[in-house]
C-alpha cells in the first residue's frame, strides 16, 4: 500500500516488524523492473514507525530491465516500549 510523501502513512497491521527502543540500521533490497524504458520511471520506499511516515527514499531508473535497489536508513525507536516499523513502496 502506497501513499504520498507527506500524506501520512495507511495504518497496517500485517508485515510489521516490532524493534525494541535504540538505534538500527536497516537495509531493504528491492529487485524489481518497470514495464518500458523511461525516464519518469520512478518509486519510492516509505518506513514507517507505528503507523506514522518516518523516512522516504526516492529512486529513478531509466530502463526496464530487472534492477537492484539497496535502501539503507538508520531508524531511532525512541521512548520506553517497543514499536513498530514497517514499509512502503509504491511506483511514482
Amino acid at each position: 500500500v502506497g501513499a504520498t510523501a507527506g500524506q501520512g502513512s495507511v495504518a497496517r497491521t500485517t508485515d510489521q516488524i516490532t524493534l525494541q527502543p535504540g538505534v538500527y540500521k536497516l537495509q531493504v533490497r528491492l529487485v524489481g523492473n518497470f514495464a518500458n524504458a523511461s525516464a519518469s520511471n520512478t518509486l519510492f520506499l516509505k518506513a514507517i514507525v507505528n503507523n506514522n511516515e518516518y523516512s522516504l527514499i526516492n529512486a529513478a531508473i531509466n530502463s526496464n530491465l530487472t534492477s537492484v535497489f539497496y535502501f539503507d536508513d538508520y531508524i531511532n525507536i525512541t521512548g520506553a516500549s517497543a514499536q513498530t516499523v514497517d514499509f512502503s513502496i509504491s511506483p511514482v
